[in-house]
């Protein structure tokens, strides 16, 4: 044991106690080549080197799969609790060497060859060999008997010349692995060739045994080659990568996580989780049996899933999870695929804050508004206003929740046929906005306009997503436009009347001045004076008629313009009318019609102005005169109600069509607009009648039926004005005549 111990630089060993390795020297690791014995059981050891007697020694396996040929001599300490194990390399012989041959497994050698030292003459090698000598040399050869350098021309160039020589130097074998040579056809060839130097009684050889790994080592490189391209794919992914194996270790990472760091110095796939905290985006811790790569180890696909890591600072991170099985099914090793989306996620915060601010001032908003996808038309947002116009014209639908996420056309009928279906699909096939003008619909029996605004919403690819359809409610608008459209249409009719109304007159006044003319030029005043007389006559009904037409245009417009003022005082209205009739009984006589009045009281004191009152009431029987036919009468009544008096003007005439009922009293109205009408009038009286009424606080209605007559009642309330003026009733007979004149002068005679 001590001569062991004072020798061990000389000495391979290894000292054991209760068969545990406690020490190993370095040559001892240097002869098995391997370095992690120490703690290993003995048998473990024995396992490990595939030690095997032969003849008076032993056969070990190194690292390198050499085999090295050794004798063990086994030294026990006095407790025998420790033993030491020294190994001595066996010199062997050149019988030993080929005896050694033939423990190899002949499967797996390509060929085997004895050259003499130091002339390296071939002296012994078997076919597989020879197959070699001739592929590398191209030619059929018998290559015993000749030098290494025969065989190949160029040996002393290569560096296999300088290992040999080592080897026969050092008298140690030498092992080299993968091994290149070319072949004589261009090929290429690996060996793993074992120089091994033997002696004979006093010669030297050398034992090469060459094994064709070509087939292996092209698959390593095909491996390798794929290895690098699967990296360099890796290294370009802007995603960090991770493959582990079936065990949980981590095997290969991309460029960009070697980078970050956080995870590229973990060994295995948990110890990120049990250094730091991971939370779903409801903010639950998760579990270790529910984390991402214990789910992919049990071999479920996960995609795209989003947990919030504390690893460095609160991130948002998307992983991805691939399990790999082998042809057994059996996970063979785990893809996993990790994302930083924190700006992502903050961004869509933001934008969800935003959309729901936009909700919030959409659902607010007092335009009618919806959103619906494209193409399918699917209704996804609906403010209250929108909703209340479309559900007028939904079936099916009770609340606004009813329609989100129903196609437009089952909850429209007739969609597809509307205006609205074509301009959804031009906007978004233009992508771009989309008017319609002045819509008309119908909402709960009411006419309604409206303006359609179509917007098309694009998504990140560039395409149409969504449509955002905007109602703006423009039923005054067009209403007034509408009223205004009438208005210019009712202007031109009246521009028409009024040309007719003001030439007719002057063609009278001119024909007739034509004739005084005529008659100065021939001397025949004197005997053309009834004719004279009865032409003046005619001038001065048309100047009346010019002077009414006038004063119609002309009060009309000041009232519409707020400058028309009434000069109220108390009057006793029966006496009032009982003389605008008595007025005009000479002009209906004239016509065969006969007036009659008719009072329920013989005095009613009300605050008006007698004035407009004559305007109002001549007008009203001036109408009656001008529909009815000879022998009608009119029938002028008075009726005290109260707080108000009714006056009524009722004839037997022509009568008034009902559709034209509402419109009579419109400015430039008639019921008759032809030019071969019965009576002549410019459609101003009525409206002028009405404003006067209506400025004494009153109101006027017509009952008429075509055929039957027609019937005025003016309803004016029964009030007092506190100072009252004196009334001259002189004067108002004075003037009686010339404004009955004028308010009848249109009544053909």
């Amino acid at each position: 044991m001590t001569k062991i111990i004072d020798t061990k630089e000389e000495n391979a060993y290894f000292i054991s106690k209760n068969n545990m390795i406690v020490n190993v020297n370095p040559l001892f690791k240097q002869i098995v080549g391997y370095d992690t014995v120490l703690g290993m059981h003995i048998e473990e050891l024995w396992k490990l080197i595939d030690i095997q007697k032969y003849n008076n020694g032993y056969v070990i396996v190194q690292k390198n799969s050499l085999k090295k040929y050794i004798n063990i001599e086994v030294y026990e300490s006095l407790d025998r609790t420790e033993k030491t194990y020294v190994f001595r390399e066996k010199r062997s012989n050149f019988e030993e060497v080929l005896n050694l041959t033939s423990l190899i497994n002949p499967s797996k050698i390509n060929g085997f060859a004895i050259f003499s030292v130091p002339e390296l003459r071939l002296i012994y090698c078997n076919e597989k060999q020879v197959e070699i000598y001739e592929e590398l040399s191209g030619t059929k050869i018998n290559p015993v008997g000749k030098t290494i350098f025969q065989l190949f021309s160029d040996f002393r160039e290569r560096d296999l010349y300088l290992i040999s020589k080592k080897a026969i130097k050092n008298n140690e074998s030498i092992f080299l692995k993968d091994y290149r040579f070319d072949t004589a056809d261009g090929s290429t060839k690996y060996w793993d060739v074992v120089l091994t130097p033997v002696a004979n009684m006093d010669k030297k050889y050398l034992c090469v045994i060459c094994n064709d790994v070509t087939e292996s080592v092209l698959n390593k490189q095909r491996i390798e080659e794929q290895n690098r391209l699967l990296q360099s794919i890796i290294d370009n992914i802007s995603e960090e990568i991770f493959i582990f194996d079936k065990d949980g270790n981590y095997i290969k990472f991309n460029k960009i996580t070697k980078e970050n760091g956080t995870y590229a110095n973990m060994k295995k796939i948990y110890d990120g989780y049990t250094q730091y905290d991971y939370y779903d985006l409801l903010n639950n811790k998760i579990k270790k049996e529910d984390f991402i790569v214990t789910r992919v180890m049990k071999g479920e696909k996960v995609t795209n899933e989003v947990v919030i890591s504390h690893d460095s600072g609160e991130r948002y991170l998307c992983l991805s999870g691939q399990p790999v099985f082998d042809e057994t099914g059996n996970l063979k090793m785990g893809v996993m695929t990790l994302k930083d989306v924190s700006n992502d996620i903050l961004y869509q915060q933001t934008i969800t804050r935003q959309l729901n601010m936009l909700y919030q001032v959409i659902h607010n908003l007092d335009l009618p508004l919806l959103r619906v996808t494209y193409p399918d038309l699917k209704i996804i947002d609906i403010n209250p206003r929108a909703f209340k116009l479309a559900k007028s014209k939904a079936h099916n639908v009770e609340n606004m929740k009813d329609m989100l996420g129903k196609k437009f056309e089952t909850v429209f009928s007739n969609f597809t046929e509307c205006h609205s279906y074509k301009n959804i699909y031009e906007c978004a096939k233009e992508k771009k906005t989309k008017n319609l003008k002045n819509c008309e619909y119908i909402i709960d029996g009411k006419k309604m306009y409206a303006n359609l605004i179509y917007e098309p919403i694009l998504g990140f690819n560039g395409q149409v997503e969504q449509v955002v359809v905007l109602v703006i409610d423009v039923t005054s608008e067009r209403q007034e436009s509408l009223k205004m459209e009438n208005m210019l249409l009712k202007q031109e009719e009246f521009f028409t009347n009024i040309s007719h109304e003001l030439k007719t007159p002057l063609n009278v006044i001119y024909a007739t001045a034509q004739l005084f003319d005529m008659f100065c030029k021939s001397d025949s005043l004197d005997s053309k004076k009834e004719y004279i007389i009865k032409y003046i006559k005619t001038i001065i009904q048309n100047c009346y008629r010019l002077s009414k037409l006038i004063n119609n245009i002309v009060d009309l417009s000041k009232i519409e313009a707020g400058y028309y003022e009434l000069n109220k005082t108390n009057e006793n209205v029966v006496n009032v009318l009982e003389e605008i009739v008595m007025s005009v009984v000479q002009y209906s006589e004239s016509k065969g019609i006969n007036i009659i009045f008719d009072t329920n009281v013989e005095e009613k004191i009300i605050a008006c102005d007698s004035e407009k009152i004559e305007r109002i009431v001549l007008n009203l029987i001036s109408n009656a005169i001008k529909f009815s036919d000879k022998g009608d009468d009119i029938l002028v009544e008075f009726f005290d109600m109260g707080d108000f008096v009714e006056i009524s003007v009722t004839d037997k005439g022509t009568g008034i069509d009902r559709d034209k009922l509402e419109t009579i009293f419109e400015r430039f109205k008639q019921a008759d607009k032809s030019l071969s009408r019965n009576a002549e009038g410019t459609g101003i009286g009525l409206s002028l009648v009405k404003a006067l009424v209506e400025l004494h606080g009153g109101i006027i209605k017509v009952e008429s039926e075509q055929g039957e007559g027609s019937k005025f009642t003016v309803r004016l309330p029964a009030e007092e004005v506190e100072e009252i003026k004196p009334l001259v009733g002189s004067d108002i007979m004075r003037s009686n005549n010339h404004i009955v004149s004028i308010e009848l002068s249109d009544i053909n005679r």
